[in-house]
């Protein structure tokens, strides 16, 4: 019996403190932090990531082996290369480059920043230096040109909008004038924030084309600023990893004294925590896969390679890898990857967090409303106990 109460007086002071720092994040006095330098403009030229090389797997598929620069010049500032494309579903709203057809901003509809600026939406991509964040997909050949994320893609139309639609595919061409084309397909689904690539190689030269996929994640990388009156501010903000053993934060200083992280693995996955939010690279499962995650100027970038396949003349082959960029909703986490929700950290307190999630969310498929789901479960939890 003293047992059951002390567990009762844990769980009611958690509770307490749940609320203070709910509070506190609402009503709590702001820090005040000084005036940025007028360094939000635009990236111009070239990308902070001129010297960047791209782990690569050999013949043989091992980690080992020597790196590979990325083909042609580092990428441009990607509205630079022509118009943007814009992508409107019901959950968010995304900006596709036309050059390498990298997603250069990715706004969270339906999540305002604050809840007293509801018009002032989360934003998780975002070309401005300040709050750089870009993900670029691309191929590699073994000789010739590349389509790579420096390439121009051709693309009918400059919007897509979902509207009463399941899904939209916006489809960029590409080739080499020589026989060599590749057609890339981005799809977006209703109530998703999962992105499906498609890079489909199609050979009508004369002789086998040989080559690799590869993604990077690009986030703005900088020192934490913690205050007592902003709970959000402890959160981890960060790549995180998984080598198809453990998930794992990776600390900035470390990365800049120790240089890169770097596994091989045919089960695993790369991203950036942005508080509640995330934006990661989910390759395509059971096969060989380099990941490397480095901080260069400032900036976090996550790379991810496939081992290289060959399409021999007048046939075709199909590269696929899905994103993730939104809100850290554990279903839909679950869905592109059963460790996924790993992003999720409940800390020290996992076995008994997780288990009330799961409770929560099974009342609120009933109810719901959250509201509604917090009070029935909290007097489940009482009857439980008494």
């Amino acid at each position: 019996m003293d047992n059951q109460r002390l567990l009762v007086w844990l769980a009611f002071g958690m509770m307490l403190w749940f609320t203070y720092m709910a509070w506190v994040e609402d009503y709590g006095p702001k820090p005040v932090t000084e005036d940025a330098a007028p360094a939000a403009e635009p990236i111009g030229g070239a990308a902070p990531d001129e010297e960047l090389t791209l782990p690569e797997i050999g013949e043989d598929a091992a980690s080992e082996a020597p790196a590979g620069s990325l083909p042609g010049e580092p990428a441009a500032t990607p509205s630079q290369g022509g118009e943007t494309i814009r992508i409107t579903t019901d959950v968010m709203e995304v900006e596709l480059s036309p050059r390498g057809g990298t997603l250069v901003s990715a706004t969270m509809l339906g999540y305002p920043v604050e809840k007293d600026r509801p018009d002032e939406l989360v934003r998780l991509l975002s070309p401005e230096r300040s709050e750089l964040g870009l993900i670029r997909t691309g191929l590699r050949s073994a000789k010739g040109e590349s389509p790579s994320h420096t390439a121009m893609f051709t693309v009918e139309g400059d919007r897509f909008d979902l509207g009463d639609a399941d899904e939209i595919v916006v489809p960029l061409r590409w080739d080499d004038g020589n026989g060599l084309f590749v057609e890339k397909r981005l799809t977006f689904r209703r109530g998703s924030y999962a992105i499906e690539i498609e890079q489909t190689v199609t050979n009508g030269t004369g002789e086998a084309w040989r080559g690799d996929q590869y993604t990077q994640l690009l986030r703005r990388s900088r020192e934490p600023e913690r205050s007592m009156f902003n709970v959000s501010s402890y959160s981890f903000d960060g790549p995180i990893t998984y080598d198809g053993d453990k998930s794992e934060k990776l600390d900035r200083d470390d990365l800049i004294k120790k240089g890169p992280a770097e596994y091989s693995t045919t089960d695993g996955w790369v991203g950036a925590i942005q508080h509640h939010f995330l934006s990661a690279i989910v390759p395509e499962p059971e096969q060989q896969h380099i990941f490397r995650v480095e901080v260069s100027d400032n900036t976090m970038i996550a790379s991810v390679v496939g081992a290289k396949q060959t399409v021999e003349a007048g046939e075709n082959h199909t590269f696929r890898r899905t994103l993730f960029v939104g809100p850290k909703l554990q279903a839909q986490l679950s869905d592109l990857h059963d460790r996924l929700k790993l992003t999720v950290d409940y800390g020290w307190l996992t076995i008994l967090s997780q288990p009330m999630f799961w409770l929560l969310s099974f009342v609120y498929g009933y109810v719901g409303n959250w509201g509604v789901a917090i009070i029935v479960v909290t007097i489940l939890i009482k009857l439980a106990f008494y």
